[in-house]
């Protein structure tokens, strides 16, 4: 996963990360729709309140 440092949240907000690809690397052919298209582990973290579900697009 890539941010833009100027407008990535601070670290104590929204966090999403995955053990399956270090940041700024690309995501493996596995989890691609041109490979096993399985989905990564994800994990979410300081989650705003009030959050009801998430849009993930990749």
């Amino acid at each position: 996963m890539r941010s833009d440092p100027r407008t990535a949240p601070s670290a104590s907000g929204f966090q999403l990360r995955s053990d399956a690809f270090k940041e700024g690397e690309t995501i493996p052919a596995q989890f691609t729709c041109e490979g096993a298209d399985i989905s990564p582990p994800l994990e979410w973290a300081n989650v705003p309140n009030g959050t009801r579900s998430f849009a993930l697009i990749m």
